[in-house]
């Protein structure tokens, strides 16, 4: 199988699976395997991975052990194809009062994003996201949270459930 092409996939949208991880590079060498190929995106501190079978982008975060532990759940999300289907998930999820905070225009996860968080009733955030292009920094630098997400809502609007993951 060959490394997919980034943010291409096939239907409307596809699960968002972000984990904080440890070791980076064994995590990156596991899924390699799991996959049968190779990370479309690396850097030092973050590796995505664009299955097609489950139709998934699973990120791994390099965390400090000190402050978060690895092997965690950072957040979960649904990447969407674009900003229309965005659009039309942010009014139906708002109409129910679902949504705890948006993010438009933003760079996170080394990419360009427009997004916005739920947060499910034990404190997980849910991401729903389009990916505008790329970007050139992992956390949103004016959004850290405690809520052990990089790219989440300011600290009044998410949960306070550990310390952030990105650095200082």
């Amino acid at each position: 199988m060959t490394t997919p092409t980034p943010n291409t996939f096939a239907g409307p949208a596809r699960f968002h699976l972000a984990l904080h991880v440890a070791d980076l590079d064994a995590s990156v060498a596991f899924y390699t395997e799991v996959f049968d190929h190779g990370p479309t995106k690396l850097r030092d501190d973050y590796a995505k991975f664009e299955a097609e079978l489950p139709s998934l982008n699973l990120t791994m975060e390099k965390v400090d052990s000190t402050r978060t532990k690895g092997g965690t759940l950072s957040h979960m999300g649904i990447q969407l194809q674009n900003t229309e289907l965005l659009a039309a998930q942010r009014e139906r999820l708002s109409a129910k009062g679902l949504i705890a905070y948006e993010e438009k225009d933003t760079d996170c996860c080394y990419a360009r994003q427009e997004k916005f968080w739920l947060t499910d009733p034990d404190g997980n955030m849910v991401e729903f996201f389009v990916v505008l292009g790329e970007g050139t920094v992992r956390p949103n630098q004016g959004a850290m949270s405690k809520a052990g997400v990089c790219c989440a809502a300011p600290e009044e609007a998410a949960p306070a459930k550990q310390e952030s993951c990105c650095p200082g």
